[in-house]
């Protein structure tokens, strides 16, 4: 189905949307330039995941758009006339993607392709062989390609950090590189179905917005609003925010996507306002501000804090809040709450109570710490030969943590394990956590790497060593510690065949002893057939590589297979294979 997008309707748009400010050239763009958009897709847009949904430690910056049928293959399109801005292959991320720069000031992103168009799909070739990596950033500005509006640059995949077929389609800004919900350039969407609202929870809060106690309130969904058992809500705290249970639907899809608007009113004064218009990448991770990130992993709850904290980065693009969306209920005067929840199609759920404080107030606990660390200034600990070291504005709000550490190490080429007990959302800057390992020698030094202690399991999270000391950036807390690896990655064969055709697929899985996590380094592989290196894909999530035959003459051949972890520990796997005629 084929979609065309009123410049006129984008120029309100981008008008409308506080953070940006169009200059002079930009607006004679839209007004000389007579383009119009269509949709990537050839059939209607059905949405797995909506912009600025809550993603694991990131907001969702694009739409998530359904394949037709379930499956891998549906053809991608350019949305309108364009030059190739960048090409881009990951093992994880994004996958395969597509970005093109459009004459309006935007860029077009298309990612977890399944394949390139062959136009593509042959630059890419090109300069993966050229740099001997099947992971490749192109830059593509100086090959000045032209890309007309509806031409074909790929096929809907599941390529990178992707679970099952789908296109992830973005809109940036040119410049700035903000990205823009794309349902805002009128792409057609049928969505009749107002968003759902199930439950609601009054967190109280210490002054420093930490949450000490609750209190939970089912919510009855009403033909025309939402309402609670009774009309008022007597609250023991003297602040609280509020949590919601909320999801948006579709029209004939059944996935449970976040929502575009959350509006909190008290009294008529607007306190809370979250509008998934737009959003720049550097406060992406800030989403463990509006997640329930405890709820989740005690009780896969998903929760939307309806609240903000003093440290919050969020203040100028998608959420703006009066005192933080805190509320102060007061003992003898009621306050209307009205809760409005929307979808970027307009439909609406709304939810409307009182609130009283009680007389007596639910009592206050600290947790337990041995550390305070202010989230506005620069904090410090230094223990038994470890350091860490946590920037200004590193955390959300201010922090109460337990540290411990164990020398007696279980194993004899392991450093000292640092533990750090606190908030389970993650940092919004990584911290520098090093360790003082004189008793490493030279070879241990060269294996050395950062692991994280999860029930019994090390995961590598990466780390350099300089003058006896390794240094890792780490984001969340954890129990963390030193090891020298001294064991080669294994390899696993999941397909392959001593005797083979040209088209037939050769894919191994190899995994590491530890896992890599954060910012450690992947298992690398060199591949050669006949001593003439191949470009074997990647997939991250599965751990596995993989290689099409092709243009080999009838006859033997030899594979070799070389890989290696993050600190050059190698093995090789090498086979003989004929070639049928």
């Amino acid at each position: 189905m084929m979609q065309s997008t009123n410049l006129f309707s984008i120029l309100i748009i981008h008008m409308v949307i506080r953070w940006h400010s169009i200059s002079i050239l930009l607006l004679f763009s839209f007004f000389g330039n007579g383009q119009s958009w269509r949709s990537p897709i050839d059939f209607p847009i059905r949405l797995s995941g909506t912009f600025c949904e809550l993603r694991t430690n990131h907001f969702h910056h694009g739409i998530d758009i359904k394949s037709s049928k379930g499956v891998s293959g549906d053809p991608i399109y350019s949305i309108g006339d364009a030059t190739l801005h960048r090409l881009r292959v990951q093992g994880a991320g994004y996958g395969l993607s597509v970005y093109l720069k459009h004459p309006e000031g935007y860029v077009s992103v298309y990612g977890h392709l399944q394949k390139f168009s062959p136009k593509l799909d042959s630059i890419v070739r090109h300069y993966q062989y050229k740099k001997m990596s099947y992971e490749v950033d192109i830059n593509c500005d100086s090959l000045s390609l032209h890309i007309l509006k509806g031409e074909l640059i790929g096929n809907m995949g599941s390529s990178g950090y992707s679970f099952g077929p789908h296109l992830h389609f973005e809109i940036r800004d040119a410049k700035t590189e903000v990205t823009i919900n794309p349902l805002l350039f009128n792409f057609e969407i049928v969505d009749n179905t107002k968003p759902t609202l199930s439950e609601i929870r009054f967190d109280y809060l210490a002054t420093d917005g930490r949450k000490y106690a609750e209190k939970r309130i089912p919510v009855l969904a009403g033909k025309n609003k939402s309402s609670i058992k009774g009309d008022t809500v007597r609250i023991g705290a003297w602040r609280l925010g509020l949590a919601l249970r909320t999801k948006d639907f579709m029209h004939k899809t059944p996935n449970q996507n976040g929502v575009y608007g959350i509006q909190i009113f008290i009294d008529s004064i607007m306190t809370y306002n979250f509008r998934g218009d737009s959003m720049h990448f550097h406060e992406s991770r800030a989403v463990n501000i509006l997640k329930d990130v405890a709820s989740y992993k005690k009780a896969k709850e998903r929760w939307y804090l309806a609240y903000n904290l003093p440290g919050s980065p969020l203040k100028s693009y998608a959420l703006s809040t009066k005192n933080n969306g805190w509320i102060t209920p007061y003992e003898n005067k009621p306050q209307r709450v009205t809760v409005v929840i929307s979808d970027v199609s307009g439909n609406e759920r709304k939810l409307e109570f009182y609130i009283l404080r009680n007389s007596e107030m639910k009592e206050q606990s600290m947790p337990g710490h041995n550390y305070f660390f202010p989230y506005n200034e620069p904090n410090v600990i230094r223990l038994n030969g470890i350091e860490l070291s946590c920037a200004d504005s590193t955390f959300y709000r201010d922090q109460y943590i337990l540290v411990d550490v164990d020398s007696d190490s279980k194993l004899s080429d392991q450093s000292s394990t640092m533990s750090l007990y606190g908030d389970v959302n993650p940092f919004h800057r990584p911290c520098t956590l090093s360790f003082d390992i004189p008793h490493f020698d030279t070879l241990m030094q060269a294996k050395a790497i950062g692991v994280r202690c999860d029930a019994d399991t090390y995961y590598n999270v990466g780390g350099t060593i300089a003058d006896s000391r390794f240094r890792a950036l780490i984001s969340t807390y954890g129990e963390y510690s030193v090891i020298a690896d001294r064991i080669a990655p294994s390899l696993e064969i999941v397909k392959y065949s001593n005797v083979m055709t040209n088209g037939d697929e050769i894919v191994v899985k190899i995994a590491d002893q530890y896992e890599s996590k954060g910012r450690g380094k992947e298992v690398s592989v060199n591949a050669t057939i006949n001593g003439r290196w191949i470009c074997m894909a990647h997939d991250v999530k599965s751990n596995r590589f993989s290689y099409t035959l092709r243009d080999l003459s009838p006859g033997p051949h030899t594979l070799r297979v070389e890989y290696q972890d993050a600190v050059g520990n190698i093995d090789v796997w090498e086979k003989e294979f004929k070639i049928l005629k």
